[in-house]
């Protein structure tokens, strides 16, 4: 009896592990922009206040699974899948080897183009970065830091209005592919529990 348990625990325990992730402080929110309505290409998801950088290199695994959660809430299907950076172009900069960016006076709107498409597209400006989705994909498109703020200084109250863009990234989707660790755990977990079951019975 007593094996049994402690064979089941093992089991539930395995389990546990092989699904737990750290919480995330990733920071979303949506910028209904009220000003004269700009062009720009897809459709706005969302737009990411902390961390404010949209290089998810830096980020920690919690953040980014929450960012691709929060990707699947937005667009409002089973979409499942990871983001795979494309291309970056920093303002001033024109072009890299897969990609163009074009300004608009001010810095707050333009085009861009890529030599293939691709599935979104993020404009960092300020501290925020905002997120587009292209459904089908594109290569080319109109950009905006209309759902960014600049933040607001507490000292003299300025701040709150739109900002110049930093940057322009481009990203695609691949659906995910399990580590086999992560396999391998939730499958002694699962032969765990059913040895337990059936011994049991």
């Amino acid at each position: 009896m007593i094996k049994n348990i402690r064979l089941f625990l093992v089991a539930v325990l395995t389990l546990l592990i092989s699904c737990v992730s750290t919480a995330s402080a990733l920071s979303i929110v949506d910028r209904s922009y009220s000003g004269e309505p700009v062009d720009y290409s897809g459709t706005y998801l969302f737009t990411v206040t902390d961390p404010g950088n949209d290089n998810l290199n830096d980020w920690s695994a919690a953040d980014v699974a929450a960012l691709e959660l929060a990707i699947e809430d937005a667009i409002g299907n089973s979409y499942d899948a990871t983001l795979t950076f494309y291309a970056k172009v920093d303002k001033p900069g024109i072009s890299v080897a897969k990609m163009t960016v074009d300004y608009n006076s001010g810095n707050l709107t333009g085009e861009w183009s890529t030599d293939d498409p691709v599935e979104f597209y993020t404009v960092k400006a300020a501290t925020e970065f905002a997120l587009y989705w292209l459904d089908g994909g594109a290569d080319k498109g109109f950009w905006s830091t209309q759902h960014q703020l600049t933040p607001i200084n507490e000292r003299n109250g300025t701040g709150g209005s739109q900002p110049e863009i930093s940057h322009l990234s481009t990203w695609n989707a691949t659906v995910p592919v399990p580590e086999p660790s992560t396999l391998i755990l939730l499958g002694v977990g699962l032969a765990g529990f059913g040895y337990w079951r059936r011994r049991k019975s």
